[in-house]
């Protein structure tokens, strides 16, 4: 992420993004979740929610519109690797 480069801060947070643990929401609330290493196999999707925060770009938009039409041949299993 970039900042303003004339930006003034009260305080600076760094934060190694490699110890943060990926980690897949589960229905209900994202809350419920778990961590991406604990998969043992592919994960069905039934139900997806796509949003965007206030900075949200059309682009990010195009992107959830494509996976929205997705079609497969068979039922639709999304590999997480």
């Amino acid at each position: 992420m970039q900042s303003d480069p004339k930006a003034a801060y009260t305080a600076t947070i760094t934060l190694d993004r490699s110890t943060v643990p990926q980690m897949l929401a589960q229905a209900g609330d994202p809350r419920n979740r778990v961590a991406v290493s604990d998969l043992t196999g592919p994960v069905s999707v039934n139900l997806a929610y796509a949003g965007s925060c206030t900075v949200g770009k059309r682009n990010d938009f195009d992107k959830f519109h494509k996976v929205a039409f997705w079609t497969c041949s068979t039922a639709c299993m999304w590999q997480i690797t």
